[in-house]
């Protein structure tokens, strides 16, 4: 297989750690941690005829970085992520649906999920939506995410909201964060991540090479081949 890239336009601001997706056939970033450093409720859209981003309005109710979204049938779905509060950084069980109608944008709130994911992993098929993995911001040294108490995994039905996120059970494999992950038919895939934890107040981190599959129909995982190295923080697309 055969890769290229092209630079494109980048967009106005410096910022990281926000969710992407397609809304209505747009590219769309939102949410981060943009500069001078803080967690951005904005969004941007990538305007074809004009060839250039240009802010979604309106904006998130409440800023957030170190969240992840996917595409979510004609519109962006943001969840979880962290925020920066009086009484420190806290991980959050929000979720928002980002969905464009008669030429303008709406924000639409969905079910929190039981537990408070940063960076989760997130898998789509038609209605249903899978959330796991993720963490807590890791607090003793800071610039990670503990994750070792977020063994389950959960499911929400878009067509039984007042349902809730369904509780799944314990995960088949340790709860990560940063790894790759990508929705191709009925089945999720995630490749990757680290494990984070604190034992005597220094932080402890462990990297995994590990590939899994989520099949919606039959709720069941399937470990696949390893990758030849370790890696986290990267991206996968179907």
């Amino acid at each position: 297989m055969k890769i290229t890239w092209q630079m494109a336009r980048g967009l106005p601001t410096f910022i990281k750690g926000g969710a992407f997706g397609i809304v209505d056939g747009a590219p769309v970033y939102a949410a981060g941690c943009t500069y001078p450093w803080r967690e951005t409720e904005q969004a941007w859209v990538w305007e074809a005829d004009r060839e250039d981003w240009f802010p979604v309005e309106p904006s998130l109710s409440l800023g957030r970085a170190y969240t992840h979204g996917i595409t979510l049938q004609d519109g962006l779905l943001v969840l979880g992520g962290r925020k920066s509060q009086p009484a420190g950084r806290v991980s959050l069980r929000d979720g928002w649906w980002l969905r464009r109608r008669n030429g303008g944008f709406t924000w639409t709130e969905l079910p929190p999920m039981n537990y408070p994911r940063a960076l989760p992993t997130i898998g789509v098929a038609g209605n249903k939506v899978l959330a796991l993995g993720g963490g807590e911001w890791e607090r003793s040294q800071g610039g990670a995410f503990a994750t070792r108490h977020l063994t389950h995994y959960e499911r929400l039905d878009l067509d039984n909201l007042a349902a809730g996120w369904q509780d799944l059970g314990p995960l088949p494999f340790p709860s990560l964060v940063g790894s790759a992950f990508a929705s191709v038919g009925d089945s999720l895939y995630l490749f990757g991540g680290y494990a984070c934890w604190t034992e005597a107040n220094a932080r402890q981190l462990c990297h995994y090479a590990t590939a899994w599959r989520y099949e919606f129909a039959t709720n069941q995982w399937s470990q696949l081949a390893d990758f030849p190295a370790a890696a986290a923080g990267w991206c996968a697309v179907p």
